[in-house]
């Protein structure tokens, strides 16, 4: 072809790329701004639907098609530049033809953010509802033509590096991390900061699992049928929980769930261990390494507040609770049963903290800033007896990380409480 086909192809060319890239780029933005913001409207369209409930395929088509847009666009560029050239009578050599395909790349990248991006984010910021009805048809047509690709390139990709990468890829969704990305942003006008905490917690809690939050089984207060009836309500009692693990003998030979207002309704003729037996209600398992979104979803499906947590093998490692997840969420919920050993932390001066040993590790390394972390302990009081190979004594001083621990109370079977100085 002569150099001024080249010239009016580009010409043609160039002008719809960037209306494509621009429409492509309004649709993500929309999308992401619908997630972030719950702006949704009642009255979208099939397709808009579509596109809103399947989010992660929607992202991977979106961005796919952005990238080969700009890719076509810079290409699209370089033919621009070299017919130019050309028709100037200006000679071609390997060095200017790369000094050209640099020029292109350049220009092509200041031409995408420009003219597609900073538009883009603008406009369907704006008005996201507006731009998901204007452009969800533009997305109904690279579908068809990015998706076969995408599917080709997945196989390729889990042949080669394995069937884990195809998982991580299933796990990954490009508009949940504009999503993250407003809500990590620091300049957030929507929301208050209590709001924007919370929303970071939320986005947080899928890294999450059970084993970083459940209450370890030395510490799970249950109802044991080998014991006295009278010393299992005592300690019912006793304990002030709403909610007991019924067992024959330890927890994992747990047989259901007491709850306390069952007694009570019941309490004529709860006379003994059999009759606990008669009222006891399901009580759900999960496994340790369950998502902690998940285990939340479960539970509230379910209506359970309260979980048995196995590992691997079937042994009962603990329970969680529905309290427990929820303050993953809005922090730490205490109330007026809460005996001040129950507080999990608390400043005494700028560098200085009381530390309960039943602290989750994540939410330590959060408050202080520090990474903490086990592959065996979820809490304080189990990172310590794994650091120093055997169970403290009360008084002990280690360091671990930046932070020099001080045990200042230990019973027969937990570390009670701890002073920390950073």
């Amino acid at each position: 072809m002569s150099a001024w086909t080249y010239l009016i192809i580009s010409l043609i060319t160039l002008p719809l790329i960037g209306a494509l890239s621009l429409s492509l780029n309004m649709l993500k933005f929309s999308l992401a701004k619908i997630r972030f913001s719950k702006v949704k409207e009642n009255n979208f369209k099939k397709l808009e639907n579509y596109i809103l409930d399947n989010s992660k395929t929607a992202s991977v088509i979106l961005n796919l098609s952005l990238r080969s847009c700009i890719g076509a666009g810079m290409l699209a560029l370089f033919f621009l530049i070299e017919s130019i050239f050309l028709l100037c009578n200006y000679p071609l050599n390997w060095i200017s033809i790369i000094l050209v395909a640099m020029f292109s790349i350049v220009l092509g990248i200041l031409f995408q953010y420009a003219f597609s991006d900073l538009p883009a984010s603008y406009y369907a910021n704006t008005n996201p509802n507006l731009s998901m009805k204007k452009y969800s048809k533009v997305f109904a047509i690279v579908f068809i033509l990015i998706f076969p690709i995408e599917f080709i390139a997945r196989k390729i990709s889990k042949r080669i590096f394995g069937k884990n990468i195809e998982e991580e890829l299933d796990s990954f969704n490009y508009i949940d991390v504009d999503v993250k990305l407003r809500a990590e942003s620091s300049d957030i006008d929507e929301l208050n900061s209590v709001e924007e905490e919370i929303l970071k917690n939320t986005m947080r809690l899928p890294d999450l699992v059970v084993a970083d939050i459940l209450l370890p089984r030395n510490q799970v207060c249950f109802l044991n049928l080998q014991d006295d009836f009278s010393i299992n309500i005592k300690k019912a009692k006793d304990s002030g929980h709403t909610r007991y693990p019924l067992c024959n003998g330890n927890l994992d030979n747990c047989v259901g769930l007491i709850h306390i207002k069952d007694i009570f309704r019941a309490q004529e003729i709860i006379d003994s261990n059999d009759a606990l037996v008669k009222i006891k209600r399901d009580i759900m398992t999960v496994r340790e390494d369950a998502s902690a979104a998940k285990t939340l979803s479960s539970m509230r499906a379910r209506k359970s507040h309260i979980a048995l947590v196995e590992d691997e093998f079937g042994a009962i490692n603990g329970v969680v609770t529905l309290e427990n997840i929820l303050e993953l969420i809005v922090g730490q919920i205490n109330d007026e049963f809460d005996k001040a050993e129950d507080i999990l932390i608390k400043k005494t001066n700028d560098n200085t903290y009381k530390v309960s040993g039943l602290i989750p590790l994540h939410e330590l390394s959060k408050i202080l800033d520090v990474e903490l972390f086990s592959e065996q302990a979820s809490t304080l009081g189990g990172l310590i007896t794994e650091e120093l190979g055997r169970f403290p004594t009360q008084g002990e001083i280690l360091k671990i990380e930046s932070l020099e621990i001080t045990v200042n109370q230990v019973d027969k079977k937990r570390v009670i409480l701890c002073t920390i100085k950073i």
